[in-house]
This record gives C-alpha cells, structure tokens and sequence, in this order.
C-alpha cells in the first residue's frame, strides 16, 4: 500500500517502535486506507455533491427579490408641489410616495413594499411602487 509522503504507520508487533492505540477496526494492520483507494474518492465526491447541493438550495432561498411584500391603502392627500402622495394603510399607517402618477385623493391602492431586509420593524420600509 502507498501511503502519503511523511505518513507513518505502525502495524502491530512490527518494527522497533511501539504500536499505536488498539482501534475498533478488525484484522493485525491498523493503519487508515490510502487516499488513492476509491472508498476515499467515492467519499468525497458524495460529500462534494451534498455541498454543491446545499448551497444551490441556499442561494435560491437567499438570492431573488427577498423582503418584498404589498400594502393596501388609500390616497388621504397630495402634496402637488413635491409630486407627494400621502396614503394611509388599511393598518393605520400613514406612508409618503414621491412620484408622478394620476391618481386623486379616496383612490384605492396596492403598494409594492421592501422591507430593507429588517423584517422586524416596519419604520424603515419603503414603498417601490404604487399602483
């Protein structure tokens, strides 16, 4: 058997210095398998699939348009001179939208928010769209 280069092996009863601890394996010869057999290969292209695998799985989950979410509400009033809406959700909230749309005040509306990737607070959330 062809070990790595600065490998030692002892086997049982052999050579002048004392073995090493018993293992659990069976049979006189306690040393591990060589890298080149194709148990250690086979190992380690199972363990590299699964890693490849995990992290596919994870940037799929991580990646795209996380911490998007949409609101209703209604306009409760325009700031004409800053292209400003003013909209109060169906929770209460009153949120800002600058932009140019053709909507009027009572307009129902959907707004596409981003949560900042801070699901946990609400005050920093921004509105996208509206619609």
């Amino acid at each position: 058997m062809k070990y790595p280069v600065g490998f030692i092996c002892y086997q049982r009863g052999i050579g002048s210095k004392p073995a090493q601890k018993q293992s659990q394996r069976s049979g006189s010869d306690r040393c591990p398998k060589p890298i080149g057999s194709s148990s250690f290969f086979i190992k380690a292209v199972r363990t590299a699939i699964i890693l490849i695998a995990v992290l596919l799985v994870l940037i799929s989950f991580l990646g795209g348009r996380r911490g998007l979410y949409p609101r209703y509400g209604k306009i409760i009033g325009i700031e004409y001179d800053y292209d400003c809406y003013i909209i109060e959700d169906l929770a209460g909230f009153i949120w800002v939208y600058e932009g140019i749309e053709d909507l009027s005040i009572g307009d129902d509306i959907a707004m596409l928010m981003w949560d900042r990737m801070s699901p946990d607070s609400i005050y920093d959330d921004v509105i996208l769209e509206i619609r």
